[in-house]
């Protein structure tokens, strides 16, 4: 076999927020892109489970097809229920977009005798100066997402409704978030997950200038994914925002309807919207900040706002899984993916 191989780095721990370890299995199962557009960066990884004991001397190839580069691969650990302790490999990948179609295949992945192939896909469509340039960082497409791909779904089709090129970034360890990318070239930049996590003080520097000079920020954090909530206000608090880190006692979703709901250019067509383990957000300044959505177990403060920032916009989300919020089957019957589209529309201020 033609096979791409490449030499791990020093051994990480799998943190799983989904899923379990599953020998010959990937998490997530597939890897579905969806549209982009022509020269757009296209990222995503896969943690692949195997039957192997923890050892230095494991190797894995990795064959992807004509359309994907791997860009590295890591070996982890993962215990099973038994308490053995098994190797895992995290390959990140890369889509070629420079050749327009529909592309299709498999990603072969082989670690000892063992085998495992995951469907890979992408649309790459011609160039649309018309489309709203957005930056996803971090990728959605991740390793450390889910076990079941069909949760992108509704991300992806409002990337088609929307009218997006869409950029996604892996974020990768002791690097800068946003390497050198000039982010005058997007209109919108989704932050969250590692990308808040991992951010250093030049990228910091670089998105309160995106924001100052008349790009929107949409900032998603909670309490629930560690350490983001401080890295979110270091963005919020120029905007007038600060996010809270807390969350409230309910073990369920949290409906909010009616007059929770501020009506707002960025909450057209938002009627009922449900959130897990939301972060409130409180407006310091509000000659900047303004609740969209109320949170009605912290009085005064919501679960979303926006706050201005120069000639710009930063939006906060107190979630910080933005897309397992929208594509999660207990959210299918609320308008958190109407919501989502405001904000990450170019709608009137």
């Amino acid at each position: 076999m033609c096979a791409a191989y490449l030499a791990f780095s020093l051994t990480m721990s799998s943190a799983l927020l989904f899923g379990e370890s599953a020998d010959g299995k990937s998490q997530p199962d597939r890897l579905d892109f969806g549209s982009v557009r022509m020269g757009a960066t296209v990222e995503g990884s896969i943690l692949v489970f195997t039957d192997a004991e923890e050892s230095a001397d494991l190797s894995c190839d990795v064959e992807p097809p004509p359309f994907l580069k791997v860009t590295s691969i890591r070996r982890g650990t993962a215990t099973d229920r038994s308490g053995i302790t098994k190797s895992d490999f995290c390959i990140n990948v890369a889509v070629s977009s420079e050749e327009m179609g529909e592309h299709a295949g498999t990603l072969a992945v082989a670690v000892g005798l063992q085998k495992t192939t995951i469907p890979v896909k992408v649309n790459v469509r011609t160039p649309d100066a018309s489309a709203t340039r957005i930056l996803i960082v971090s990728t959605p497409f991740s390793s450390s997402s889910t076990g079941d791909a069909t949760v992108f779904d509704p991300w992806l089709r409002l990337v088609e409704s929307a009218k997006l090129n869409p950029d996604y970034l892996n974020v990768v360890r002791d690097q800068p978030v946003l390497r050198d990318l000039d982010l005058s070239d997007y209109g919108v930049v989704l932050l969250g997950e590692y990308g808040l996590l991992r951010l250093q003080d030049a990228d910091i520097a670089k998105l309160k200038q995106f924001v100052n000079d008349g790009g929107r920020l949409l900032v998603c954090a909670n309490s629930f994914f560690q350490g983001t909530v401080d890295r979110a206000n270091q963005l919020l608090v120029p905007a007038g925002l600060r996010m809270t880190d807390s969350e409230p006692n309910d073990p369920k979703p949290i409906e909010l309807t009616g007059s929770v709901i501020l009506k707002d250019p960025l909450t057209k067509s938002v009627r009922r919207v449900k959130c897990f383990r939301p972060s409130p957000i409180a407006v310091t300044d509000k000659s900047k900040g303004r609740i969209l959505v109320k949170a009605p177990q912290y009085p005064g403060e919501g679960f979303v706002a926006a706050g201005r920032h120069g000639k710009g916009q930063v939006v906060a989300l107190g979630q910080s899984l933005w897309w397992n919020w929208l594509g999660d089957v207990k959210y299918g019957d609320c308008d958190n993916w109407q919501l989502l589209l405001n904000l990450i529309a170019k709608t009137p201020e």
